[in-house]
């Protein structure tokens, strides 16, 4: 193949990366990913056991963000998530809660749920019965287009 013909292959290749990339964040961009829900509510009153007193349990919201190869905190993609999986937006703090992992989608490979922005403190998947505050998880994930090297052949 001569040399001009070569060129407009990997131009090609990667302007269909490209859009491939810019369709999938444009819907995640819309979002307002510095906007975090209250980190508590009342979520179920039942009658106490006595004198008819109201026993109040809180429910406390789960965030999740995205932490694409070290970059700041996104929206998940939608397509990331399983389909039965077990993915909560709160949860009631007498009854804790339990997160599935993400699945692989296209170019991106799910490494992992995390408590911090950094990606340093693993998150098991539990959130134990008895908690008493919102619990936001960032999920460390690669895009293996980035790994990608072209090379000029020989």
């Amino acid at each position: 193949m001569n040399k001009v013909v070569r060129i407009i292959l990997y131009a090609l290749v990667g302007l269909v990366f490209f859009s491939m990339f810019v369709s999938l964040f444009s819907r995640c961009e819309a979002d307002d990913e510095n906007k975090k829900p209250p980190a508590s509510s009342p979520s179920i009153s039942t009658p106490g056991e006595d004198e008819g007193e109201d026993i109040i349990e809180e429910s406390y919201s789960i965030v999740y963000y995205a932490i694409i190869d070290g970059g700041e905190p996104k929206a998940i993609p939608d397509k990331m998530y399983k389909a039965n999986g077990s993915y909560p937006t709160s949860y009631v703090g007498a009854n804790g809660a339990t997160i599935d992992d993400l699945q692989d989608y296209g170019n991106y490979e799910f490494q992992g749920w995390y408590l911090d922005e950094e990606c340093a403190t693993p998150f098991d998947g539990t959130i134990d019965e008895g908690g008493t505050q919102q619990v936001v998880l960032y999920a460390k994930i690669i895009d293996l287009n980035n790994n990608i090297y072209w090379t000029r052949p020989y």
